[in-house]
């Protein structure tokens, strides 16, 4: 498949690019495969294009001073990114974007993404609805965020690495281990080792984790506890909020 079949098989895609001809996306639009754990953006670094996830995920991701990162969310088909930065004019980028599993994106030009909006007026209004939508969520979930204890953030962790194991095909029975050590579970939410220790502590007596060895499992019926109890915090802290 090339561009323009990617762009005439969905609609928002059509709807982002309404107006300007296909020559035009043939010339300039590029399609950029990258694998699981490929950098697609580096924080700080340089960003001269904007790229739209056409399949696959990836995770935006913040990385501090002190060798931390933090998952910020998880970037699905349809995401866009580096609009930002470039129009912005601060052309760095302020995150990490990091393939999950193998993303293929649809890649401008900064100066074509730029000229674009100047030229034609429908992609200029669509990139200006886009942007305004990532900051009203973006602002939804920030307070979200804030709002979660450490244990909420252990088990959406937890659940995320499941279904990316699984590369999101949840079975009806599976018995799944968890490839991350305790140190990379803490990394992913700004926890240290000690805290993570005494959370899966927790979540194993409360059988909704295994521990074996000093390996992580989690079988279906434990998945679902999960889900069950995310959805239940999140359901609570919107009676405190």
């Amino acid at each position: 498949m090339n561009v323009l079949d990617y762009i005439s098989r969905n609609e928002d895609l059509k709807k982002y690019f309404e107006k300007i001809p296909d020559e035009e996306l043939v010339k300039h639009c590029k399609l950029e495969i990258y694998k699981p754990q490929n950098i697609i953006a580096k924080k700080g670094e340089n960003l001269n294009f904007i790229g739209i996830i056409i399949s696959g995920r990836a995770l935006l991701l913040n990385e501090f001073e002190n060798g931390h990162a933090y998952i910020l969310k998880e970037l699905k088909p349809l995401s866009v990114i580096g609009d930002i930065e470039i129009v912005s004019a601060y052309k760095f980028s302020a995150c990490t974007i990091e393939a999950i599993n193998t993303c293929t994106l649809i890649t401008l030009n900064e100066k074509i993404f730029l000229k674009w909006i100047n030229t034609y007026h429908s992609f200029s209004i669509n990139v200006s609805k886009r942007l305004a939508e990532r900051f009203y969520e973006s602002s939804n979930e920030n307070g979200k965020y804030l709002a979660y204890n450490s244990n909420y953030s252990l088990i959406s962790t937890i659940i995320n690495v499941v279904e990316n194991t699984l590369s999101g095909n949840v079975k009806t029975n599976f018995d799944v281990k968890l490839k991350n050590t305790r140190k990379e579970l803490g990394e992913r939410i700004g926890l240290n080792e000690r805290t993570i220790n005494r959370l899966l502590l927790k979540l194993k007596n409360e059988d909704l984790i295994t521990i074996s060895s000093g390996k992580i499992f989690v079988n279906s019926e434990q998945y679902l506890k999960l889900k069950d109890l995310k959805e239940n915090l999140q359901m609570d802290r919107r009676k405190k909020i």
